[in-house]
């Protein structure tokens, strides 16, 4: 009988604190002995791959390895998400090969046991997508308070330090604050400015790259002006969004000259 092992790990940060490939392999193995099969299942993995992508050779190798045999992971999570899970189900059930998790034990294709799975796919997608919002909302939190909350601040403002303080584990680490960044505000105005008087979005980009205007990742690019326009970059303290309009490509479709315009050199100075 052939036995397949496939382990999976997430392009996650925290990686230290998941299962790695040779920890899963082990339980594998145990529970294998446990069931008394006497079988060294193959090893299949896919290192750097999320629940939901369906791009990974190393599953559909092992699915064709195991044929008729078993097809064991240390959970279905490991396996995929719930389109994943029911794919390999279906896979297998033509093969007439046995899916089996260390968590959840043999897996069968019967309807209960596909309600079952898919009822808890979706608990488990529902727990994730609460806990993403709920991060953001905190994230989002301490950034209108001034936290540092990423190595790199956002645009129109830079990191200023004003101490040290205490972690709960006892450690002092710097403290910051997010404070304007006057060259970056200054330039955020000047965009919503000249796109209020009719300039596009490219036009502006354009024009500032011709004058060799650089921000702190490179040149000006559309994203840039668009995320100032949408008013995420404050300017003077206040979240002002710039309502958008056709672009000129389509007011020349509707028969409509843009309004021509230009930023002023002696502005474009003020920024460099």
């Amino acid at each position: 009988m052939k036995v397949a092992f496939y382990g999976r790990i997430s392009p996650r940060p925290d990686l230290e604190s998941s299962p790695s490939p040779e920890q899963q392999y082990g339980m594998c193995l145990h529970f294998l002995e446990d069931q008394g099969v006497p079988t060294i299942p193959e090893r299949f993995e896919d290192i750097g791959k999320s629940r939901d992508d369906m791009d990974r050779p190393a599953l559909w190798a092992a699915l064709r390895h195991c044929k008729g045999g078993i097809l064991i992971a240390l959970s279905l999570d490991r396996i995929g998400d719930v389109v994943a899970v029911e794919t390999v189900m279906r896979m297998t059930k033509r093969t007439k090969t046995q899916v089996v998790t260390v968590a959840e034990g043999v897996q069968k294709s019967d309807a209960d046991s596909e309600l079952m799975r898919i009822i808890q796919g979706g608990v488990t997608r529902h727990q994730k997508r609460k806990i993403s919002e709920i991060t953001r909302l905190h994230m989002a939190e301490k950034r209108r308070q001034g936290h540092r909350i990423s190595r790199f601040a956002p645009f129109g403002y830079r990191y200023e330090k004003i101490g040290t303080i205490k972690t709960k584990r006892g450690y002092l680490k710097d403290d910051y604050r997010m404070v304007p960044e006057p060259r970056e505000q200054k330039l955020a105005e000047i965009i919503k400015r000249a796109y209020r008087k009719g300039m596009s979005v490219y036009a502006i980009v354009k024009q500032f790259r011709r004058r060799g205007v650089k921000v702190r990742d490179g040149y000006l690019n559309a994203r840039r002006v668009y995320a100032i326009l949408a008013g995420c970059v404050p300017v003077g303290g206040k979240r002002e969004t710039v309502p958008l309009r056709p672009s000129n490509r389509r007011l020349a479709r509707n028969r409509i000259t843009p309004l021509p315009c230009s930023i002023p050199q002696a502005e474009i100075a003020t920024t460099q």
